[in-house]
């Protein structure tokens, strides 16, 4: 699988110590409240979760790493909330990459997964209300605001969009 600039795979255990550079760099989790003061051995059980989801197909889950140098450089998912059957993308860019388009192209890839390979009607995206760079990617995308909901005092935005496959 492939995005303009980038090879995508299905994530893997090797991929962790990568992974867990783009979470250790300072403000990566800036917009991502549950991971903020997770270690690594905890980083580390999170990961292993994400994989089992994704082997017992509960979820979705990408590493995406450049076509030239083969660097990790994202990752990405699909997946529903605990107690939710909407699925909600979601990803993390590696800090250097900020601001150079990534953001759109593989929340782009996603939206494009969700719409030719699953069929899916809509799908979904959840952010902190103060994550500008995120909201402009979204609304570039055609999502709009379903819903503001308050988690332990953190703001939240639900952002949904219809896809060509609608219900």
């Amino acid at each position: 699988m492939r995005s303009a600039r980038t090879i995508i795979d299905w994530l893997s255990p090797d991929d962790f110590d990568e992974a867990y550079d783009i979470f250790n760099a300072e403000d990566a989790l800036k917009y991502i409240a549950p991971l903020r003061f997770l270690n690594k051995a905890e980083h580390y059980e999170r990961f292993q979760k994400k994989y089992d989801e994704m082997v017992s197909k509960q979820a979705y889950h990408w590493a995406c790493r450049l076509e030239h140098s083969k660097e990790l450089i994202a990752l990405l998912n699909l997946k529903a909330n605990e107690g939710d059957d909407k699925l909600f993308l979601g990803y993390i860019i590696k800090k250097e990459y900020w601001g150079k388009g990534f953001g759109s192209e593989l929340a782009a890839w996603i939206v494009n997964y969700c719409d030719d390979i699953l069929k899916l009607p809509k799908v979904y995206a959840l952010i902190e209300e103060h994550n500008e760079a995120s909201r402009k990617i979204l609304t570039r995308l055609g999502f709009a605001l379903y819903e503001k909901q308050d988690d332990k005092g953190i703001g939240l935005e639900v952002y949904k969009l219809r896809l060509k496959n609608k219900e």
